[in-house]
């Protein structure tokens, strides 16, 4: 049983962190760069006059779902069919110099990546200032050992943090250490915090990383994990990372440990959420909050969809959130996805508050399946797949009012992480199978080129 349950626990904590995107070179293929791409993609002929719906899609009951298109009734939210579309193919090639896992830009020239440098195996904290051409690492002291993946917060041109996740097995940690710099990278102060408040840990795996300002952020991590519960630490800090305390743990028993976790964001110093995925083990929707700072937590009651007006009631129907993404301490977006047990079909949308999360109203999404990236409550991006595999056709649509309408400006045959500035100039790490490029715009998506990171000399 103990091996057993060991097993478990390390299937379960690399499906969370794949899933969150923070596993690192492990649970993220490594960035191959084509080399036969032309420089500028080109347009796809013209697309077909009739405009796309949305798709809902029917899951299998496989864990989690397997998804497949069938078509959104007609009061689904309005698509936009684009007049052209641009169609780059990810051409593979060897020896690429830089490998980049993740990016954030600062602004059209500076901005960090979680990537590799030739020949290696662990993870770098990497920074350009070219718009994405040259990077240099400016990786923290700390030895990145094997068994330990990087996880960071990258949150203006000057501040970051950076702490490593170190896998299941072996001896348990003590403590953990968070990194910050304050200067671009150029130093890196560290803080160690002791883990003795946390009893019966079978492990401590960080998942996430995070913050509101430069001063106030919090760190989540897995600690335990079963067939239907992970168990979590979170804690908090409000000087920038010198210090934390814990808020969260099995030992509190002050939020649910039932369900995977998919991430927490606080809008201010005391009013949080905190979302994640039941897989239809538990009825509803993981989704709590807290008003003192994450002493209490409350269960949300998310308005049901008109389409699955019982989305959150009925039993057996398996439904998740995503990450939430405040803008300021009022505006939020939460990605929400449901599939129906009855019809063995899955729904994706968009909910949207402007007072804080005492309201929120929602929109379905133009595909269940995508990456999505907002630049503020109005203006954002969906990579929009009809299933997991982005072989198939993914459309680009851009909204402006919030997701209630959505146009698709072109198509790819690439799914990626997306990464925008302003309305215009974005970036994309963008995935075809087991292959990797990296791409910008400098049109809001119509049209992408190619990148080759290379090492800044």
């Amino acid at each position: 049983m103990k091996l057993l349950k060991s097993f478990l626990i390390v299937i379960l904590l690399l499906a969370l962190l794949a899933a969150c995107n923070l596993i690192g070179s492990s649970g993220t293929p490594a960035v191959v760069i084509p080399a036969t791409l032309p420089a500028t993609l080109v347009k796809a002929t013209q697309a077909p006059a009739t405009p796309n719906l949305p798709p809902t899609q029917a899951a299998t009951a496989t864990f989690p779902p397997v998804i497949t298109a069938t078509p959104l009734p007609a009061t689904a939210t309005s698509v936009t069919k684009a007049t052209s579309v641009a169609n780059p193919t990810i051409v593979p090639t060897k020896g690429t110099p830089v490998k980049l896992i993740n990016i954030h830009m600062a602004d059209t020239n500076t901005g960090w990546s979680i990537g590799q440098l030739p020949n290696a195996t662990t993870d770098d904290i990497l920074r350009t200032s070219d718009g994405g051409k040259t990077w240099k690492a400016v990786t923290p002291p700390e030895p990145n050992l094997p068994g330990k993946r990087t996880v960071a917060y990258f949150l203006d041109a000057t501040h970051a943090w950076v702490t490593y996740a170190k896998l299941p097995g072996g001896t348990l940690p003590t403590t953990f250490s968070v990194w910050r710099t304050t200067d671009g990278g150029a130093t890196w102060k560290s803080s160690s915090t002791s883990l003795s408040g946390i009893s019966n840990m079978e492990g401590f795996t960080t998942s996430q990383v995070a913050f509101q300002d430069a001063n106030n952020g919090w760190l989540m991590s897995v600690v335990g994990a079963g067939m239907s519960h992970t168990y979590i630490a979170v804690f908090k800090t409000s000087d920038g990372g010198g210090t934390w305390s814990l808020i969260i743990s099995p030992d509190k028993n002050n939020v649910p440990m039932s369900c995977s976790k998919s991430g927490l964001w606080f809008r201010d110093t005391s009013h949080g959420l905190l979302a994640g995925n039941c897989y239809g083990v538990i009825k509803g929707l993981y989704l709590y909050q807290t008003s003192d700072g994450g002493a209490t937590w409350t269960m949300v009651n998310l308005p049901a969809p008109a389409v699955l007006t019982d989305a959150f009631t009925k039993e057996g129907n398996s439904c998740g959130a995503d990450t939430p993404q405040f803008f300021d301490a009022q505006k939020a977006i939460l990605a929400v996805q449901c599939s129906d047990v009855a019809t063995a079909k899955t729904y994706r949308w968009l909910y949207e508050t402007k007072d804080g999360g005492a309201t929120w109203t929602s929109n379905p999404l133009p595909r269940a399946w995508g990456g999505i990236f907002f630049l503020n409550i109005d203006s954002g991006w969906y990579l929009g797949q009809t299933s997991a595999d982005s072989t198939t056709g993914v459309n680009v649509y851009q909204t402006s009012d919030g997701g209630k309408n959505w146009k698709q400006i072109s198509a790819t045959r690439w799914s990626g992480v997306m990464d925008y500035i302003d309305a215009k100039n974005g970036w994309v790490i963008a995935k075809s199978s087991n292959d990797l490029a990296f791409v910008r715009t400098s049109d809001g998506g119509l049209t992408y080129i190619l990148v080759t990171p290379q090492l800044a000399p």
